[in-house]
């Protein structure tokens, strides 16, 4: 296991904050991007323990010859919700990400199970807009 610190400053490093259009609807996700698998392994068994699932996929490249490469991925909004609260705290470079993605998962839990409306829409197209200029 690894220690949030670690977990923290990796996501800093190899992470990304974004939100994704899914069909119709906005999606939240956190995705830890490395050619080590193993460590991607850790990070995510360290975070199944504090209630936080992720899944690792193998990324398909184009180039042949070059290192495979993993994504560790969180996108369930309660993982994506307690992986923020766990680490907004301890981010150096991503900080403001994290707490956009807090709010954008929160916005998404208090309206769930009812119909968007065109003010909800517009509200998530702004947080997908601004999560987008700040990953440049």
């Amino acid at each position: 296991m690894v220690s949030i610190d670690y977990i923290a400053g990796f996501l800093d490093g190899e992470g990304c904050f974004t939100i994704r259009s899914c069909r119709t609807v906005l999606q939240g996700a956190i995705l830890i991007t490395n050619t080590n698998k193993d460590v991607l392994t850790s990070i995510n068994v360290t975070l199944t323990s504090l209630g936080v699932s992720g899944k690792i996929y193998k990324v398909k490249r184009k180039k042949v010859g070059c290192k495979d490469v993993y994504n560790l991925t969180f996108q369930t909004m309660d993982s994506v919700q307690v992986l923020c609260k766990l680490l907004k705290d301890k981010l150096v470079v991503k900080t403001t990400q994290c707490k956009m993605m807090a709010k954008f998962v929160k916005m998404q839990k208090d309206r769930e199970g009812r119909n968007l409306t065109s003010d909800d829409r517009e509200n998530e197209y702004m947080y997908y807009v601004s999560m987008k200029l700040l990953n440049r």
